[in-house]
């Protein structure tokens, strides 16, 4: 009789260790998919941020050319007039169609 009891509970034991298993292989899958599922992401994200840093590069160089003929163009009006008439630059048609040209196209859009 007591063997009867001991082989019933390993049975129940095992089957436990059986479902658990199981479950846990299922669980496993899942994990696997949202792994890959992740890394592509990530690899996604690394292009998108190549793309952006790519971007960033152009417009710090283009900000920079900017500046420096900016610089250049301040230093040779002061040279010749002694002085910088802000006023002048402002109301200047032409200046406001070279801005309008610095416009600068952003990947993506």
């Amino acid at each position: 009789m007591e063997q009867q009891n001991d082989l019933g509970r390993l049975e129940k034991i095992i089957e436990q260790l059986l479902a658990s298993f199981t479950e846990l292989k299922k669980e496993k899958t899942q994990l696997e998919k949202k792994l890959e599922s992740q890394e592509g992401e990530i690899v996604a994200l690394r292009e998108q941020l190549k793309i952006l840093e790519r971007d960033k590069e152009q417009v710090c160089h283009r900000v920079s050319t900017l500046i420096t003929t900016i610089e250049k163009w301040e230093k040779e009006n002061v040279e010749e007039t002694g002085h910088v008439d802000v006023d002048d630059v402002a109301g200047d048609a032409s200046t406001e169609n070279q801005a309008a040209n610095l416009m600068i196209p952003m990947s993506g859009q």
